[in-house]
């Protein structure tokens, strides 16, 4: 005899748990079924310093508190020519005279944490389960058949629900099953990143304020770059993202092979890369294509979340935030549909457009870095980014300048603060920065008209191991 719940969610990572809690908090009868059992490997372990305000919210600050993490404080581009330090806004700060930071750890940890909350919170929580389908009855969805993730002779069962959120991240559960929803993003395709942790006698530590512990390390080539993620005293996180033609200059080398290579042309990795009693743990890992987003985000009875909704190049390492943000957006909203009497779905259309903008934006910020050359004085310089932007016509310049020209009336200050709520994965609805980017999301749509409507349907997540 099947179950029946208020909320079914599909998978237990960060987008899945935060949403799982706070309806659950809020009276509702939510059941999580994650694929895994926790802990398990999962890259992307750079957080926002406005995460730590979801984590406040969560009831999760002061158990992160207690494991072992490396404070993260900003970004630093590590440029060929040098480094360039970015840090998080000041205002965000809890103790005066510090900088603000936010937790760097194993997403290992931080993912095992925030689904025990969720439990905690009410969420009837099960591992090692693998969602098979969701069930329709018409065009809503109404349920999952799912079973025992590692035995494929296991009885199949069924959960009902008033509505089902899907959060399994690269899996895809619903946009799979549905075809036609999801597609590559055609400013970002052709990416590979090659991935794995390593440890060592590194000493990183957290007393220096001001050391950045994550760095942006950009390749000799401008085209490629690597990630340098701390997240224990004595493991680090790094990853290099390549180009497809640099793929093919390697075409014949595995994953181990194509990172040391790559990583000869990047000063700063090539440099720590020295460090003698550096190994790896476990093995590399490596995905393609990866940046993509949904067509539609929710329909009846069905909601996406996190990283099966979309996802961004991780250059800028915005994706966990813009899950936090959407999830409790989400949450707050579904809410609102479960109590009503009546169904109404024009809270989900403001979800909606509250997630398409930041994978917008995101995408935007992402692309216009690799255009310029990967060089931050070229990506502030308004004239080059003006001169390389390919233009749908007059009607967008002219959009264009006239956001440049009510920016100007803004205060410095607030302009700042603006810039960094983009760069960090955070824009307020206010934030004309934001609508910028948004907006040359527009133009490239219609430069692009033709890719973007034959994008091809995205029904495929590729993992490579070495």
């Amino acid at each position: 005899m099947s179950e029946s719940y208020d909320v079914i969610v599909i998978g237990g990572g960060p987008g899945g748990s935060t949403v799982g809690t706070m309806l659950a908090r809020a009276g509702h009868r939510v059941l999580i079924l994650e694929r895994s059992r926790f802990p398990r490997f999962h890259i992307g372990e750079s957080i926002s310093v406005y995460g730590m305000e979801h984590f406040r919210r969560l009831g999760v600050m002061e158990e992160l508190k207690s494991l072992p993490f490396i404070k993260k404080r900003g970004i630093e581009f590590a440029l060929p020519s040098g480094p360039r330090k970015s840090y998080f806004p000041i205002e965000e700060s809890e103790d005066p005279g510090k900088r603000p930071w936010t937790f760097q750890m194993t997403r290992q940890r931080l993912d095992e944490i925030l689904l025990k909350n969720a439990r905690r919170n009410g969420a009837e929580v099960l591992e090692g389960q693998k969602v098979l389908q969701v069930l329709f009855d018409r065009d809503r969805a109404i349920g999952v058949e799912f079973r025992e993730s590692r035995e494929s002779n296991s009885p199949v069962r069924t959960a009902l629900g008033r509505w089902i959120i899907d959060a399994s991240g690269q899996a895809a559960i619903l946009n799979r099953q549905m075809g036609g929803n999801c597609y590559n993003d055609v400013l970002l395709q052709d990416k590979i990143a090659v991935f794995c942790h390593m440890k060592g006698d590194l000493g990183f530590e957290n007393e220096n304020d001001d050391e950045l512990n994550f760095k942006l390390c950009i390749h000799e080539n401008g085209k490629d770059w690597a990630w340098f993620i701390p997240v224990e005293q004595d493991l680090v996180s790094l990853g290099i993202v390549l180009s497809r033609d640099s793929v093919k200059e390697r075409k014949n080398k595995n994953l181990s092979e194509m990172f040391f290579e790559s990583a000869e042309g990047i000063p700063a990795l090539r440099e720590f890369l020295e460090e003698p009693t550096l190994e790896q743990v476990g093995k590399f890992r490596g995905v393609n294509d990866y940046s993509y987003r949904s067509r539609q985000y929710f329909g009846p009875g069905w909601v996406l979340v996190g990283d099966c909704a979309g996802f961004i190049d991780p250059l800028f390492s915005t994706g966990i935030q813009i899950t936090f943000n959407s999830a409790f957006k989400l949450a707050d909203l579904l809410d609102g549909v479960l109590k009503s009497e009546r169904e109404d779905l024009s809270s989900l259309r403001e979800y909606e457009k509250t997630l398409d903008r930041y994978y917008r934006v995101g995408s935007t910020l992402t692309y216009l870095f690799y255009l310029s050359g990967m060089n931050p004085a070229n990506f502030e310089d308004a004239k080059y980014i003006w001169t390389h932007i390919d233009w749908a016509g007059w009607r967008y310049k002219a959009r264009f300048l006239w956001r440049v020209l009510k920016l100007w009336t803004v205060p410095s200050k607030r302009v700042k603060h603006w810039g960094e709520e983009v760069l960090f994965g955070n824009a307020s609805p206010d934030n004309l920065i934001a609508d910028m980017f948004f907006l040359l999301s527009q133009n490239y749509d219609e430069v692009n008209e033709e890719r973007v409507r034959r994008a091809g349907d995205r029904q495929k997540f590729v993992e490579l191991e070495t």
